[in-house]
C-alpha cells in the first residue's frame, strides 16, 4: 500500500468512528437521493484484499432508525479533497473482465510475470463519495 493511500485510509478510519454522521452515494459516479440522507456510523471495517481494500460500513438511518450495511469493494485509491469529503476509487467490476483479458494478453506477449497488485492498479474505476456531516 502506498504512503498517500495509507494516510488517507487512516483519516477515513478516524472519520468512520462509531457515532459520526455521514452521507453516502449509493450509486457510483451518480449523485442521488441517498447522498442527502444522514446515517450514523455503527461500525466500519477495512480489509486488504488481492484487488484493493474492502470497506464495510454498518449504519443507522438517523430519521427512520433503519439499519444498513454498505460495502465498497476493490478500493484502489482514496482522495480527500477537503477535511469532510472522501472519494473512493473502486474497480469497476462491469469492465473488469475486458480489462483482465487485455492486460493478460499484453503481459503474455511481453513475456512478463503477473504482479497482482500492479495488475489491478490501472483497472477501470468508478467513484463513490462519503461526506462527513458531524464528528463525535
Amino acid at each position: 500500500m502506498n504512503v498517500k493511500l495509507e494516510f488517507e485510509l487512516q483519516c477515513l478510519k478516524s472519520d468512520l468512528s462509531p457515532g459520526n454522521i455521514v452521507q453516502l452515494s449509493m450509486s457510483p459516479d451518480i449523485p442521488g437521493r441517498d447522498e442527502l440522507i444522514n446515517h450514523k456510523v455503527i461500525d466500519a471495517n477495512f480489509e486488504e484484499t488481492r484487488s484493493g481494500l474492502l470497506l464495510t460500513i454498518k449504519l443507522e438511518n438517523c430519521e427512520t432508525k433503519e439499519l444498513y450495511t454498505y460495502v465498497y469493494p476493490d478500493i484502489l485509491e482514496i482522495e480527500m479533497p477537503s477535511n469532510f469529503k472522501y472519494y473512493l476509487y473502486c474497480i469497476d467490476r462491469s469492465k473488469l473482465a475486458e480489462y483482465e483479458m487485455k492486460k493478460s494478453e499484453e503481459l503474455l506477449n511481453a513475456q512478463k510475470d503477473i504482479d497482482v497488485y500492479n495488475f489491478y492498479l490501472n483497472a477501470p474505476t468508478q467513484i463513490s463519495r462519503i461526506l462527513i456531516k458531524s464528528r463525535n
